[in-house]
Order: structure tokens, then C-alpha cells, then sequence
């Protein structure tokens, strides 16, 4: 069951998904983070803000935000193999995954930052989103997430991480955003 907090996310941010923000993301930021004071603003600024709509509100509403833990981690790259892309999305990771450097560099072109750190470290600017699916009983999760980790936000970057990594270009550690239940939380 969706709690108070999470239909409020979803009011909010019916008129600012798919289209281009309708307000400054700051004065959203001050309406939505009371209600949830342990979500990093990275959360909002990079999935929340520009992705919640009703459709992520149905694979994720289902979560209480607010027994949620948010922490920055860094992994090896051997574990962003084991991220399962949600099927709808899956095709902005084959894409990059299947592509080849130049294209991907390409579609970051708009980004000198993205395209430096890919080149210079091997590895994204901003980290993508995972849920740990593993650390939630089965019944609080949509039955399209898939376990053991489940991206939510970052499926250009995790094709393109998994692209250098092929072509031997990818560090051999990356930054990652990880969501987890905090009952179950190391």
C-alpha cells in the first residue's frame, strides 16, 4: 500500500514528467523534501524530480520512502553485471551496450564532463540509482523487479559502463547510488 508520502510525490510531479521541468527544481525541492528527510537531494535532483510519474509510481509507490536507506557506494565492476534493467528501459542499456565508444561519446557530446570522465576514468560523472530488490520481502516489491539488484535511474550510463568495459576501457571501480530497505540494511 502506497502511504501518504509517496501519493504525495506522485500529485507533485504529475505535470513535470516527460516534458521539460514546469517549475525550478529548487522551490519543488523545498515542497517535497519535508516530507521526506532521509532522500538525498541527488534523489531528487537525478531520478525523482525528472522521472516520478505514474508509471514509477506503480513499479516503486509501493515502497515507504521513508524506511528507505540511500547511501553512495562504490563497487567493482563485476557486480554491475549482476543489475537487472527493467524491461521497459532495458533498451537504453542495449543500445550503449551494444554500440560502440564513439557512438556512446556521441550521444554525450552535450556533456563535456560525462564524455571527459568516460574517457580520462573509465567511469560515469554522476552514478546511476540501484535498488538492493534482496534487502525487501518479495510481497512490498512490483512483480517486475527483478532480483537480486534492480536499476532505477542510470540505464544509458549502465550500457555504457558495460561498453568499456568489453573493450577493456572501464575502471575497475564505480560509484553507485544504492536503495535499500533499512530493516535490512548492513
Amino acid at each position: 500500500m502506497k502511504s501518504h508520502s509517496n501519493n504525495f510525490l506522485l500529485e507533485r510531479g504529475k505535470n513535470l514528467v516527460p516534458h521539460i521541468y514546469r517549475e525550478e527544481f529548487e522551490k519543488y525541492l523545498s515542497e517535497v523534501s519535508p516530507e521526506f528527510p532521509n532522500v538525498p537531494r541527488d534523489a531528487f535532483e537525478e531520478w525523482i524530480y525528472p522521472f516520478w510519474n505514474e508509471h514509477i509510481s506503480l513499479l516503486y509507490g509501493g515502497l515507504d520512502f521513508k524506511k528507505l536507506n540511500f547511501s553512495l557506494d562504490t563497487w567493482p565492476m563485476s557486480k554491475f553485471h549482476l543489475v537487472k534493467c527493467y524491461k521497459k528501459f532495458d533498451r537504453h542499456t542495449s543500445i550503449q551496450e551494444e554500440g560502440t565508444i564513439e557512438h556512446l561519446y556521441q550521444c554525450y557530446a552535450y556533456h563535456k564532463e560525462a564524455v571527459s570522465y568516460w574517457k580520462d576514468l573509465g567511469t560515469w560523472f554522476k552514478p546511476p540509482w540501484v535498488l538492493d530488490s534482496n534487502s525487501f520481502p518479495s510481497e512490498m516489491l512490483h512483480r517486475d523487479i527483478e532480483k537480486p539488484l534492480m536499476l532505477i535511474e542510470g540505464h544509458t550510463r549502465l550500457g555504457g559502463l558495460r561498453l568499456h568495459d568489453k573493450n577493456g576501457l572501464a575502471s575497475q571501480t564505480h560509484k553507485i547510488w544504492v536503495i535499500s530497505n533499512k530493516s535490512k540494511s548492513k
